[in-house]
């Protein structure tokens, strides 16, 4: 199971719920990625949208577009810049979410970057955030146990 498959499917279900349309209405099978997804990869969506529903309400009603440095554009591709704004856009990550990205990007990467490498950074970031943003947990990765 690839992260990149699940993140793929998560930026089509909150498009599908976001233009009206029910979250149980979503099919996909129809979607043409080249990819069959699995029960697992549609499950790990399925949750991550639903657990993080409201919360991107919020961020989309705040959310203001970035434009990119002369030195940043010459490091991202258009696709890949597109992928960032509309990951912002559908309120998956905000302002600082960006920032942090471009800042990785810009210190790990030389030349141009292509939209599937841009996928692999932005995974991590957005499906491990929880870890990150959430003050006083224990940093348990769920295999531990306490005693």
């Amino acid at each position: 199971m690839r992260s990149t498959h699940i993140l793929d499917l998560i930026v089509k279900i909150v498009q599908h719920v976001q233009n009206g349309k029910a979250i149980n209405d979503f099919d996909a099978s129809e979607l043409n990625t080249g990819h069959r997804f699995n029960t697992a990869e549609l499950s790990a969506a399925y949750s991550w949208v639903l657990q993080h529903g409201p919360e991107l309400q919020q961020r989309r009603k705040r959310n203001v577009p970035r434009v990119l440095h002369i030195a940043e554009r010459m490091v991202f591709s258009k696709e890949a810049w597109g992928w960032i704004l509309e990951l912002q856009s559908l309120g998956l990550i905000d302002h600082n979410g960006i920032e942090r990205i471009i800042e990785r990007i810009m210190m790990q990467f030389h030349g141009k970057i292509t939209l599937n490498m841009v996928k692999e950074i932005v995974v991590p970031f957005l499906l491990d955030n929880e870890k990150h943003t959430h003050p006083g947990t224990t940093g348990l990765t769920g295999n531990e146990s306490i005693n």
